[in-house]
């Protein structure tokens, strides 16, 4: 009979990633971070996840930003920053099983996001996605989930 070894550092690791998998906080929490950048970039670049720029603020907007102090900005979506500052993300996890959430509780939001909520006195305000999460994002989330099971396996 032909003995084969390396059972014991095999189930070792199988242990670890199981162990990994039933706390997926820590892989959860860099995904968050992942997301919270791209929302952030979103706003810097002034365009949708994806890459597709946000409409051009109007004149009218423009010219009601500097009124008065004429310390409004003149870039789109962020005239006091209050809502690009404004998501957050937290993770649960519960026995096994994770929950991430990112989002924001502005209500200014959802009049951007999918232009929900637009009703007759808000129907010229444009669609500005701000949050999504597209094939990149995800890559970027795998790769934070196989960095901890190489992570773990090597331990």
């Amino acid at each position: 009979m032909t003995a084969v070894t390396g059972f014991t550092e095999l189930s070792t690791a199988l242990q670890r990633m199981a162990a990994a998998a039933a706390n997926p906080t820590r892989m959860l929490k860099r995904c968050r971070e992942h997301i919270l950048n791209d929302v952030s970039r979103n706003f810097e670049d002034e365009e949708a996840p994806g890459g597709e720029k946000w409409d051009p603020l109007a004149v009218a907007t423009l010219l009601n930003r500097t009124k008065g102090k004429g310390s409004g900005s003149p870039k789109i979506l962020r005239d006091t920053s209050t809502l690009a500052r404004s998501f957050t993300g937290q993770v649960t996890v519960m026995g096994s099983s994770g929950v991430l959430e990112v989002g924001t509780n502005d209500p200014k939001a959802k009049f951007h996001q999918d232009a929900g909520g637009n009703g007759p006195s808000r129907s010229k305000i444009p669609e500005r996605p701000m949050i999504g999460f597209d094939d990149d994002l995800a890559a970027l989330c795998l790769g934070e989930i196989e960095e901890e099971l190489e992570r773990i396996v090597s331990l």
